[in-house]
């Protein structure tokens, strides 16, 4: 089912759809962050179709978003680590992305999590983003029996490319351990002293 919307409005307009499980895994992903990190940060920026991608560490030096993917991530506390989700246009039913537009957003886990966990009966979810007179992301749930339900959620704007993504990546590579060819140990009768004979 196509939502009703202006599509001047919005720098991106994507939909999930319930066959082939699409909500429940998005659902699934929000989950997974929500257990890592309390902020989401979405980003897209548009580009040529590619596959689709699952939880990837890049390099400081390679693009935070693969062109024409929605890339979802997440920070520990610490800000020591991080998860992320790429998911290619394909994974979408419909990906209308503005030409030559771009956009990174963070908002809070929480509220994305508690809209997907009343998904039930939904049949396709439309994501709307909007970022230049107004700034929110458009969450609409299309039920089976005909009902819609809308949800907008207000976020702040984040820099393409977020710097302290490289300082973590670093920090993971700084503590990765180190492997050793495995040593025999010496016998443990072998170092111990030699206790004098009972007389």
């Amino acid at each position: 089912t196509r939502a009703h919307m202006d599509d001047n409005q919005y720098v991106l307009q994507c939909s999930i759809v319930q066959s082939d499980d699409g909500i429940k895994n998005f659902s699934r992903m929000l989950n997974c962050l929500d257990r890592f990190g309390k902020d989401l940060f979405l980003e897209f920026n548009e580009g040529e179709v590619s596959g689709l991608g699952g939880p990837v560490a890049l390099p400081p030096h390679h693009r935070v978003v693969p062109p024409a993917q929605v890339a979802l991530r997440t920070l520990n506390q610490a800000q020591s680590a991080y998860i992320y989700f790429a998911l290619s246009a394909g994974y979408f039913l419909d990906f209308m992305p503005q030409q030559g537009r771009s956009a990174s957003i963070k908002l809070h886990l929480k509220n994305m999590v508690s809209i997907f966990r009343s998904a039930h009966g939904v049949e396709t979810v439309w994501l709307q983003l909007a970022v230049d007179t107004e700034c929110y992301l458009r969450v609409q749930l299309v039920c089976k029996n005909g009902v819609n339900k809308m949800f907008d959620l207000k976020f702040e704007e984040v820099r393409l490319g977020f710097t302290r993504l490289s300082t973590t990546t670093h920090r993971l590579h700084a503590f990765r351990p180190r492997r050793t060819p495995p040593r025999p140990l010496p016998h443990p009768l072998a170092q111990a002293p030699l206790s004098p004979p009972r007389r």
